[in-house]
């Protein structure tokens, strides 16, 4: 079986972002021999923004497939999965960027594990004006052999950056794709591939990841019975072990980690959206999660921020 990766992009209305994703694609230290767009129905300039940069860059593989309906986002990605015909496929956000030497650095792992689904890198956050946010930094590459859940999510809390990830298809076509029935499907997926293949996110930052006002996980938040359902689905991941004590130890962990996500939903609900009983409910939400959180100061300083800030 060959090398050959593919970058999909996932599109719906992004033509604001779109050609700096796809710059940043040319510009890569190793040739990518497919560029797969796969388009919701956008109704801005994004696909004519597409065909021009294809027009000027002739040496590049730059296949559109439009789905004949706007499927939702999930769906879209699993589409990216579905149309994929090399051996190794990154799935890039159109609103992020990889640098130069990302997908080098994220191929050579792969060739020296063969039997990985996925090698993941860490990430640098960018504002919309794509200045420097934060830098990823002190970091050290982390193996994770089939079946250790604990440690996936003592490392990671079950979240890794799609568009800084190369899945090997060899291993993800024969377990299937993203579950899209429930929101954070891409987070419980670690685990499903954790079942049958070794991960691992090496030290290296390989992908710019754009932090926007308008992303979706902000509209997520103000559907407060949808996101309960997801982090009480994640923490159903915790199924996986087997081991009764490891088992209850992860669970805690994703409950603590429940907590403190909604601790800063509704800071931020709050601070930014004015939903001030969405907030109240959101914090007591991550207190029942976990109750400890109430003799952290941590706690206490962002709902008095909040409160000052209106």
């Amino acid at each position: 079986m060959d090398n050959k990766i593919t970058i999909a992009l996932p599109v719906y209305n992004g033509e604001k972002y779109i050609l700096k994703a796809l710059q940043s694609i040319a510009l890569q230290s190793m040739k990518v021999d497919n560029i797969l767009i796969c388009d919701n129905k956008s109704s801005d300039n994004s696909l004519n923004i597409v065909k021009s940069f294809a027009k000027e860059h002739p040496d590049l593989d730059i296949k559109i497939h439009i789905n004949p309906q706007n499927i939702g986002s999930l769906p879209n990605f699993n589409k990216c999965f579905e149309l994929c015909g090399t051996k190794y496929l990154l799935i890039l956000c159109i609103d992020d960027r990889l640098k130069v030497n990302g997908l080098e650095k994220l191929l050579n792992f792969h060739k020296e594990n063969p039997g990985f689904a996925v090698v993941a890198g860490n990430v640098d956050l960018i504002d919309e004006n794509e200045r420097l946010i934060r830098k990823s930094e002190n970091k050290k590459t982390v193996i994770f052999e089939k079946g250790q859940f604990l440690e996936l999510v003592e490392e990671t809390n079950l979240w890794i950056q799609v568009s800084a990830a190369l899945f090997n298809m060899d291993c993800t076509r024969k377990i299937g794709f993203w579950d899209t029935s429930n929101i954070g499907g891409d987070e419980r997926y670690w685990a499903q591939l954790l079942k049958h293949f070794p991960l691992s996110i090496i030290s290296d930052s390989v992908t710019y990841q754009m932090v926007r006002k308008d992303q979706s996980g902000t509209k997520e938040t103000l559907n407060f019975k949808e996101k309960i359902m997801h982090f009480e689905t994640n923490m159903g991941v915790s199924d996986y072990e087997t081991n009764p004590y490891r088992r209850k130890k992860m669970k805690n962990l994703l409950k603590k980690w429940a907590a403190s996500q909604c601790i800063s939903i509704g800071r931020k609900l709050w601070k930014y959206y004015g939903k001030y009983s969405l907030s109240i409910k959101y914090w007591m939400y991550g207190i029942r999660q976990n109750p400890l959180i109430l003799f952290e100061y941590r706690f206490y300083r962002i709902i008095a921020i909040s409160i000052l800030h209106r």
